[in-house]
């Protein structure tokens, strides 16, 4: 259920502004991705520091804000891709697709927090060198 509310947020947050119509300028989006960033990358030290003190209850939340984070990120480079042309939108559109994977790895290992912990702070900090 988690993943379905998750997946539809992601999907709203990536094709409503294109049905509308709203399309930001390349200034726009590098700062929403500068920001992003910046909220992405604390949210990954809160989860890491959730996991050494073992506080599932909080380590499991932030988990799922983490993934929303990533989404986000992957909808921004999405649009960073569109708005790049020639050799920038092919070297985006690379960046996209590693982005994607590591959102992907992320969500799978989602599901058990409590196990998986390490690894989500991994993929999470990837992402976060990548975006």
């Amino acid at each position: 259920m988690k993943h379905l509310i998750l997946a539809a947020a992601f999907l709203t947050a990536t094709f409503i502004p294109a049905f509308a119509g709203e399309r930001p300028t390349k200034a726009e989006n590098d700062a929403a991705m500068r920001n992003g960033r910046t909220e992405l990358s604390a949210k990954v030290v809160e989860l890491e520091n959730n996991i050494k003190n073992h506080n599932a209850q909080q380590t499991q939340a932030v988990a799922a804000e983490v993934l929303v984070l990533m989404q986000k990120g992957m909808a921004q480079t999405r649009i960073e891709v569109d708005l790049e042309k020639g050799a920038q939108q092919k070297a985006a559109n690379a960046r996209f697709l590693k982005l994607e994977e590591a959102t992907h790895q992320y969500r799978q290992l989602s599901g058990n927090v409590a196990v998986n912990g390490k690894q989500l702070v991994e993929y999470a900090q990837s992402f976060v060198k990548q975006y």
